[in-house]
């Protein structure tokens, strides 16, 4: 089972406290989220850099956005990532570039310029965390670990870990 995963946050919003990413559904990483088909497990995304890097750890909820919003993402994608989404299972082994190369064009072919339609199998899920951790390395291992965890009203308490 899944417990850290290492993202590109592609959106964030401040205002509804979340954090969102796009996948193929079908996909590996998918496939390893607990329980991401009942989309109200618990869920770790982080960013544990090496060194004295900072870094930062998110817990909480992973839910599946809506076919709405992943609608509009895929909108803003430009066009080869839109029809490389076609061509590519995310994470299967391949036997080539060149057979990737080939998947592309046919479906370049295929769509034209015409408008590519998102696939029913590709979307996004969003974290919305309910703790996070921020961590600077020191080389003396007196490392900085800040952790804010949300309160049952909404704000979030603030507390230093030792390392």
């Amino acid at each position: 089972m899944l417990r850290r995963l290492s993202i590109l946050v592609r959106k964030s919003s401040q205002s509804r406290q979340e954090f969102a990413h796009a996948w193929e559904f079908h996909g590996t990483l998918v496939k390893q989220l607990p329980g991401i088909r009942a989309y109200q497990q618990n869920h770790v995304l982080d960013e544990w850099n090496a060194g004295q890097a900072p870094s930062f750890r998110i817990d909480g909820i992973v839910e599946r956005i809506s076919p709405g919003e992943s609608d509009a993402y895929f909108e803003t994608r430009p066009l080869d990532s839109r029809l490389s989404v076609y061509a590519s299972k995310q994470s299967e082994a391949i036997e080539s570039r060149d057979v990737l190369e080939e998947a592309f064009e046919r479906v370049k072919r295929s769509y034209g310029d015409g408008p590519v339609p998102r696939p029913e199998w590709w979307g996004g899920y969003r974290v919305v965390p309910d703790e996070f951790e921020f961590w600077q390395g020191r080389t003396s291992r007196l490392h900085d670990r800040l952790r804010y965890v949300k309160q049952p009203d909404g704000s979030w308490r603030r507390e230093r870990l030792a390392p």
